[in-house]
């Protein structure tokens, strides 16, 4: 199997982030300690066991996920330790010899660079300037989705944008992507 391509821009972020006084790159939060998050309840974690977890998650975490989506269950829900993760394992399995990726730009490119090396390419689709919003560029994402388009990623809200899609958006996206 051919070697996954380095992603520069994260690997230049991974390698400095946390040597720089200002970091113009980071998409996450400010760190919290447990006391800030917490408050009086931080005590509390003194006494929880320390163990090794399901690897999927456990059951109860899991089934209380699933309450969020009509019909769903703990057995349909995977808890990963961030998005590359997810990411990683939603390509990994999806994508085969063959398949196409459509994926959005501007983004994270882990996705972009995963589709090219589970399937037989990335295909992408963007977002565009509509007055003051970023918005689907529904004629790119129709020429990225072909009959060989196995995995449409989409991300919401977009990183590095902020841009949050309307529901019209994604209903346009399910609905190109239930044509393959």
């Amino acid at each position: 199997m051919a070697e996954i391509d380095l992603f520069e821009m994260e690997r230049m972020q991974s390698l400095y982030w946390h040597r720089v006084e200002y970091d113009l790159s980071e998409s996450g939060v400010v760190p919290m300690s447990l006391r800030e998050l917490l408050g009086p309840d931080a005590q509390a974690l003194l006494e929880a066991p320390l163990g090794y977890p399901l690897s999927e998650g456990a059951e109860e975490t899991r089934a209380a996920v699933a309450t969020w989506y009509p019909g769903a269950t703990a057995e349909h829900v995977t808890l990963c330790n961030g998005g590359s993760e997810a990411n990683l394992l939603v390509l990994w399995t999806l994508l085969g010899p063959g398949d196409r990726l459509a994926f959005m730009v501007p983004n994270y490119l882990q996705g972009w660079g995963l589709g090219r090396h589970f399937g037989e390419a990335t295909d992408t689709f963007g977002l565009r300037r509509d007055g003051d919003r970023w918005a689907l560029d529904l004629e790119s994402l129709e020429r990225a989705v072909t009959e060989r388009t196995k995995v449409v990623m989409v991300c919401n809200p977009n990183n590095p944008t902020g841009a949050v899609l309307t529901e019209a958006e994604m209903e346009a996206v399910v609905e190109v992507a239930d044509r393959v």
